[in-house]
């Protein structure tokens, strides 16, 4: 059997055993009685005596042990949510990305039609403008022609009657050619000839129309400058039945 006492306790307490009680004596009395034993109440151990205070500090002191033990996990989960933090930003902010190109590659498409539909108006109008000048230029070439161009006027006059003979009859025919234009005249000297008949005279006159329409050098014939007055004297003898040639 042990016994402890704690340092508060009195002197008298500490030399004084512990007294049994009346019936405990009595019975210890009685003869052919068994041997009994008490031990004293157990007393609180030197130095283990709790008070709230100690309890506060060791629970304080529990909770920062705890917290540099787990100093590891918490730098890891703060690591850890600052990681989730920054990956949803980058997601916003690629997603606002994604969505600006989104936008300006559309913006661009509808641009580039708008473009295309300008491009085939304005080709449209270069077109119709292009047309324009050209059928300008050719009233302007026209008109340059129409003002520009010798205009030829030839006059016929008969200075006396016709004259028969045996053989052939005459005639004589003043003809004056006027150029009326503002360039020269070229090729004016005159080609006469005079039918008996009118249908083979016609005739001939297409016939030399259309030659002199063919020829491009100057064959016959003197410049006739603006308001430059030829006259030429002819007189015409022919036999009976043909025609006459100067």
């Amino acid at each position: 059997m042990s016994v402890a006492w704690s340092q508060g306790a009195k002197p008298d307490q500490q030399s004084r055993p512990p007294q049994p009680s009346t019936a405990e004596s009595q019975q210890s009395t009685k003869p052919n009685s068994e041997p009994q034993t008490f031990s004293p109440a157990p007393s609180q151990p030197v130095g283990e005596a709790k008070g709230p205070d100690d309890g506060q500090s060791r629970a304080g002191k529990e909770w920062r042990e705890s917290l540099v033990e787990h100093a590891p996990d918490w730098f890891v989960a703060l690591f850890t949510l600052v990681l989730c933090i920054f990956t949803g930003l980058l997601w916003w902010s690629t997603r606002k990305l994604w969505k600006a190109g989104e936008d300006q590659m559309r913006l661009i498409a509808e641009n580039a039609l708008t473009q295309s539909a300008d491009m085939r108006a304005s080709i449209i109008v270069a077109e119709d403008a292009a047309k324009a000048a050209s059928r300008s230029a050719e009233v302007a070439e026209r008109t340059m022609v129409l003002n520009d161009r010798p205009w030829v006027g030839v006059e016929l006059q008969i200075l006396g009657p016709l004259v028969f003979t045996a053989h052939d009859c005459s005639v004589k025919l003043d003809v004056t050619i006027t150029n009326h234009g503002r360039s020269p005249a070229i090729r004016t000297d005159p080609h006469i000839e005079f039918f008996v008949s009118t249908q083979r005279a016609v005739e001939w006159r297409n016939k030399m129309e259309d030659s002199s329409r063919s020829m491009i050098a100057n064959m016959f014939g003197e410049t006739l400058f603006p308001s430059h007055l030829k006259i030429e004297k002819v007189e015409f003898q022919g036999e009976q039945g043909g025609y006459f040639e100067r």
